[in-house]
C-alpha cells in the first residue's frame, strides 16, 4: 500500500513541478514577450 502511495506522490509532485514551469513559460510569454517585440 506504501509503495502506491509513494509512487503517486512521486508522480503527483513531478506533474506539479512541470506544471509550474508549463504555467510560468506561459505568464513569462504574456508578459515579457509582447515588450520584446
Amino acid at each position: 500500500m506504501t509503495v502506491i502511495i509513494n509512487d503517486g506522490y512521486l508522480w503527483f509532485s513531478n506533474n506539479v513541478d512541470y506544471l509550474k514551469v508549463f504555467c510560468e513559460h506561459i505568464l513569462y510569454s504574456n508578459l515579457v514577450g509582447p515588450e520584446l517585440e
